[in-house]
């Protein structure tokens, strides 16, 4: 992640797959500092930001190309390995760092007691010479896999021609695979023993697969991983990017202020009816900020997505672990924003009623409702992130569901002017449940509980009740996240 640095990426993968070290902190990170050593990583380079694309567009300048190819197996190695898969590892980089990639793998090798298969294409001269074994494909089929020193036999006997010269073998070995058809004969080769030799095993490893010991229970390692994302995603989008958090805090203050200056004091005296309607129509005011503004965190989700999506693919921690770390992030978030929002609205618009018990009442009555409607906001977030493809889309498709779900709330218009064929909508708007929590909190026992009938906004007909309904609905869209990260896990 952009915002991480060298040692702690390693970590992460360390502490994912390996838990934490029964030895000691200090254990750990001394094989981190070793590996990242190892992998041609300088001392100073260790805790340096990786750098990168940071979510919103802002690019952080951070390591080089071939220095994340470094880090990228420091990172696999940190998890104690016994053979690696390269995908392409040369891809993107220059003639001079590719070959010190290789190199460093090659090192790898012969000092670690691993194995590495890699996937290449027109490597250089110097690069194809660090190959032990080759395994060429070309139309579906493997035409030769056995030393690299037999290359001969793959010339002799399905290329029918000499073995060219050493610096140009790679380009002609491929040049000439590409050119046969594919009903072209495979050539297998054996040792004396009569043995393929397409299939070793990994270096260092002799009969039997060797067993990795699994330290502590399952609930042990789950606990562990969990705080290790959970760590992870505080550090990189809220602890080091301060910026975004406060610029979120600003403006819910800001749009609180608005709201409490344009209906200033609406709900200190309720006499007449039109006071009445005043306070509704600032009820919707604070409705959108709660429902909307969340939407700010979707490039966040977006891009935290596309990681899960990329270390789902090698099992690295369950789906539930990122989901309920991410909505604990944004809950302590949205507290701290809604404390802002609700101390601004209730004193500005006068929501304290003595019918409350003065203004800390009001102010808990007023937090209670909008805490859950914060969350849930964020629910419709993260959801719509999970599922659609591009955060434009997810933005587009968020906020239309909050809009709908605004003009069937009751806030607009009676619940029961809306026809027969839209009104069913009102049950799965959430909003109508902050709508009619907020009313009723702010109505009752003022002698306009008439008003909350007229309109239809006792249903359900308590506070209580109503936050209830918002919380089922903000654990069915927590569910239905989790199910949605489960279906985007990546195959390998």
């Amino acid at each position: 992640m952009p915002l991480q640095t060298c040692a702690e990426a390693v970590a992460f993968a360390a502490n994912i797959k390996l838990g934490t070290d029964s030895r000691g902190r200090h254990v750990r990170e001394a094989r981190i500092t070793s590996v990242l050593t190892a992998c041609g990583l300088p001392p100073e380079s260790h805790h340096r930001r990786i750098g990168g694309l940071l979510p919103g567009g802002v690019t952080l300048r951070g390591l080089s190309g071939g220095e994340r190819r470094r880090l990228a197996l420091a990172c696999a190695l940190a998890t104690k390995p016994q053979l690696l898969f390269l995908d392409e590892i040369t891809s993107g980089l220059d003639s001079e760092n590719a070959l010190r990639v290789m190199r460093l793998v090659k090192q790898l090798c012969t000092t670690s007691g691993i194995a590495a298969v890699c996937v290449i294409h027109q490597p250089r001269p110097a690069i194809f010479a660090l190959f032990d074994r080759i395994t060429l494909l070309a139309h579906g089929t493997a035409l030769f896999s056995d030393d690299a020193s037999k290359l001969c036999r793959l010339y002799s006997g399905v290329f029918c021609c000499a073995l060219p010269d050493a610096t140009a073998i790679a380009d002609d070995m491929m040049e000439q695979a590409s050119d046969l058809g594919h009903s072209e004969k495979i050539l297998r080769t054996h040792d004396e023993e009569g043995t393929s030799h397409g299939h070793p095993p990994a270096a260092g490893t002799t009969g039997a697969p060797p067993t990795t010991k699994r330290h502590g229970t399952s609930l042990r390692k789950s606990l562990s991983q969990f705080r290790t994302v959970f760590m992870r995603s505080m550090l990189c989008n809220y602890v080091r990017n301060p910026v975004t958090l406060a610029a979120r805090l600003a403006i819910y203050a800001v749009l609180s202020l608005a709201d409490g200056l344009i209906f200033w004091q609406v709900g200190a005296d309720t006499t007449e009816v039109a006071d009445v309607d005043a306070t509704l129509r600032a009820f919707t005011f604070i409705m959108l900020i709660s429902y909307l503004l969340p939407f700010a965190t979707i490039p966040i989700f977006v891009a935290e997505r596309n990681f899960y999506v990329r270390e789902s693919g090698v099992s690295d921690y369950p789906a539930w672990i990122y989901a309920i770390s991410q909505a604990l992030l944004e809950a302590w978030v949205l507290s701290i924003a809604t404390i802002v929002e609700t101390a601004i609205v209730v004193p500005c618009c006068g929501f304290g009623l003595d019918s409350l018990g003065g203004d800390w009442r009001a102010f808990a009555s007023f937090l209670a409702v909008l805490m859950p409607s914060g969350c849930l906001g964020s629910g419709v977030v993260f959801l719509c992130s999970v599922l659609l493809p591009s955060q434009d889309i997810a933005f587009a498709v968020g906020s239309g569901f909050v809009t709908l779900g605004l003009a069937v709330s009751g806030a607009f218009v009676p619940t029961s002017r809306i026809p027969d064929f839209a009104s069913w909508l009102q049950w799965v708007s959430p909003v109508k449940y902050t709508f009619q929590a907020l009313s009723i909190v702010q109505l009752e026992g003022t002698g306009f509980e008439q008003v909350l009938d007229d309109v239809e906004l006792l249903s359900p007909p308590s506070v209580t009740a109503n936050i209830v309904v918002l919380l089922g609905v903000y654990a069915v869209l927590a569910v239905a996240g989790v199910v949605g990260l489960m279906s985007l896990q990546e195959k390998r």
